[in-house]
């Protein structure tokens, strides 16, 4: 089952490097057969790290949420909230089996969420989404929102979303880690 974690950046984030960068990395890449997606949110202008972005394939939710609590920034205290979701993918694949936009393309990272609903009440529009996914309650019976990367600017990408039934927001995102 796929699971969204979420990680955003606390006061602390990367007050004291000391080779976390390089135990992050490794970490992940311990998880790459695993994983869908992956990168930081970012600042509007694009130069401050804000939050992590993870989409894993794990066994169950205690899985998922052990591989966020044992994630080095999180570990270190770095975030400032750490969030996992169930995830019901929209689309086949990983983000690596996209093509890569030219190197001066802003990419977006999509998280709305919602008041607990009837699944078969959501309907996602298809899109070029590099990863896309309904979000689900934790015991999986109600859609909770939606989660997605796209190469597209967070201000196109929000007019799309006019019409969300909860809370959007639209971060500046960039495809992160190594491939699998």
């Amino acid at each position: 089952m796929l699971f969204l974690v979420y990680g955003r950046d606390g006061d602390e984030f990367g007050s004291e490097s000391s080779g976390r960068d390089e135990a992050h990395q490794a970490y992940m890449d311990g998880w790459l057969p695993r994983m869908i997606g992956r990168g930081p949110t970012l600042s509007p202008d694009g130069e401050d790290h804000t939050g992590s972005v993870h989409v894993i394939d794990a066994d169950d939710l205690a899985v998922a949420r052990a591989f966020a609590a044992d994630e080095p920034y999180a570990s270190a205290g770095w975030y400032a909230e750490v969030s996992v979701w169930p995830m019901r993918p929209v689309l086949d694949g990983t983000m690596w089996d996209r093509p890569r936009p030219a190197g001066d393309q802003v990419s977006s990272f999509v998280l709305a969420t919602w008041s607990a609903r009837p699944i078969d009440e959501v309907h996602i529009e298809p899109a070029d989404w590099l990863f896309a996914g309904e979000l689900l309650s934790d015991d999986l019976r109600s859609s909770v929102g939606f989660a997605a990367a796209i190469d597209l600017p967070p201000e196109e990408v929000l007019q799309s979303f006019s019409d969300c039934p909860g809370a959007i927001e639209v971060h500046c995102w960039e495809r992160g880690g190594r491939r699998p």
